[in-house]
């Protein structure tokens, strides 16, 4: 939301950062909120989550928003098979070293992403 170009609530908008070509809607009911299960794609940037592309993430959302993209074309990382992420089909927006999604993770032995985070940020691709 932050990273957004603007956020709307009840017909008032109001700018963000705009680092995501989008614009962010706040919805009175939520759109994703419980527990939700989405797979690694190829294109995800971090080497070891790649290597694991088999693997099944369970993680969590809760959110009241949207995201209306304004770049079709922009590319996500994260398959949803479970619960909504972005829009029901995929979740993780990638661009550049920015990897944004509604997924909250948590770091367990069945979903090591800080290890993951902390790799790719030593490593040259970081």
């Amino acid at each position: 939301m932050y990273l957004s170009r603007s956020i709307a609530w009840q017909g008032s908008a109001a700018p963000m950062v705009g680092v995501i070509p989008g614009d962010t809607k706040v919805l009175r009911r939520p759109v994703g909120r419980g527990y939700m299960c989405f797979r690694a794609m190829p294109g995800h940037p971090w080497p070891q989550v790649r290597a694991a592309a088999e693997r099944v993430y369970n993680v969590h959302e809760f959110h009241h928003s949207r995201l209306e993209m304004t770049d079709a074309g922009l590319t996500t990382v994260y398959s949803v098979e479970r619960g909504h992420g972005l829009d029901g089909v995929r979740d993780g927006i990638h661009l550049h070293n920015l990897l944004a999604t509604y997924a909250h993770q948590r770091h367990v032995a069945a979903n090591p992403w800080v290890s993951a985070f902390v790799e790719f940020v030593r490593s040259p691709e970081g």
